[in-house]
């Protein structure tokens, strides 16, 4: 099956957070705060955020156009996992 997304057609913002993933295993997941990173990220002790995030809207745009699927339910917004789908290029 061939993928529905393609990596040049993702904003630049969108493409850092596929390479991301891709390097990381695929998996997005919300830290309390807001901060959406994979499970492999370290955090940043005297800032107490990972050190690498992406935001909500790239989380949302991302899933908008298929390249990422939701793990857990929409409602647990807090608890939030998204996995990466099969994108096309690069």
């Amino acid at each position: 099956m061939e993928p529905r997304v393609q990596y040049m057609e993702l904003s630049k913002s969108q493409q850092k957070a596929v390479d991301q993933l891709r390097a990381t295993g695929g998996a997005l997941h919300r830290w309390p705060g807001g901060y959406w990173t994979t499970e492999q990220m370290p955090a940043s002790m005297s800032k107490r955020v990972p050190d690498w995030y992406v935001g909500t809207s790239t989380v949302s745009a991302l899933e908008k156009v298929g390249a990422i699927s939701p793990v857990t339910p929409r409602s647990d917004w807090a608890r939030q996992h998204f996995r990466l789908v099969e994108i096309a290029g690069k």
